[in-house]
């Protein structure tokens, strides 16, 4: 696998963060259709689980963004989530876990649980970043796997596990399971796309 766990001094501010607090609070106003901007599969498996393409953003253009939810989930209230997201322009790896790194840090002083590790493999250049964060009865823990793609954009594949109500199961469900869910993650084929 050749992720090996580090602790990375790289520069802030870059655009592919996810700003926890809008990632809590989903949209609830979904389009009445799907539209595969990057032209990937529309069902992604993972860890035995099929994801269906149900929801995508395209707010300018260099930014795309596409969740996946296993069948009968909605985005509103998901227990399990897949994403893809591509960021075009001048960026690195690093960079782009730089940024979501600055904003998990920013909730620590009201979030009790957020908390990161960053998994480096320096062979295929790519990152995976393992997040916790809640919000009032919300806990999420995500893993972001983030890699240069034609040079020209970087793409982002990640898995979310959200509870609400219970975290204390949650966290100790968490607890055991992180270690699969990276594994899946890390090791699965990330999705192929056409950049826009």
């Amino acid at each position: 696998m050749n992720y090996l766990k580090t602790l990375l001094s790289i520069p802030l501010g870059f655009v592919l963060a996810v700003n926890p607090t809008q990632l809590m609070a989903q949209q609830t106003a979904k389009p009445a259709t799907v539209q595969n901007y990057l032209s990937s599969a529309e069902t992604i498996s993972i860890g035995g689980i099929n994801y269906q393409l149900s929801w995508s953003s395209n707010p300018n253009n260099s930014y795309y963004k596409q969740e996946y939810l296993p069948k009968g989930q909605k985005a509103e209230k998901y227990t399990e989530m897949l994403l893809l997201e591509v960021v075009k322009g001048n960026i690195t790896v690093k960079q782009a876990v730089s940024s979501q790194i600055e904003l998990i840090q920013q909730r620590k002083g009201t979030d009790p649980v957020a908390n990161y590790s960053v998994i480096e493999n320096i062979e295929k250049n790519e990152v995976i970043l393992d997040f916790l964060m809640s919000q009032d009865d919300i806990v999420e823990w995500n893993a972001y796997r983030y890699k240069l793609v034609d040079g020209k954009a970087i793409q982002l594949f990640g898995m979310s596990k959200r509870s609400y109500g219970n975290s204390t199961e949650f966290l100790t469900s968490l607890k055991s399971a992180r270690t699969t869910y990276i594994n899946q993650l890390a090791t699965a084929e990330v999705p192929k796309i056409k950049i826009p």
